[in-house]
């Protein structure tokens, strides 16, 4: 999967939908609905699984990791959830590293 491909595609998103701006789960959602196109309305549960088994979609990591590098670096990419997010940031690290 090329990840250019793949930021171009989470760069749209970010600009047209604040819900995709605000939840990975719906980003993810739109970005493989996007690779899907026409085969979404046909397809069962199984060959969606199939696909992702056989990374023939975006993985969802790399969809986050792109999406969270581009609000680091684009103000106007980020929504409503990101400074929340952000402060608490050092209480998740400080909770990880006690696990």
């Amino acid at each position: 999967m090329d990840l250019l491909n793949v930021k171009d595609c989470v760069t749209q998103l970010l600009i047209k939908s604040e819900r995709c701006r605000n939840s990975d789960a719906r980003l993810t959602a739109a970005i493989w609905k996007h690779y899907l196109k026409k085969d979404l309305e046909k397809m069962q549960a199984i060959d969606l699984l199939q696909l992702l088994a056989d990374n023939k979609l975006p993985n969802s990591e790399s969809i986050r990791r792109v999406r969270q590098r581009l609000q680091e670096k684009n103000i106007a990419l980020r929504g409503i959830h990101y400074k929340v997010r952000k402060s608490e940031e050092e209480k998740v690290k400080e909770q990880i590293k006690q696990i």
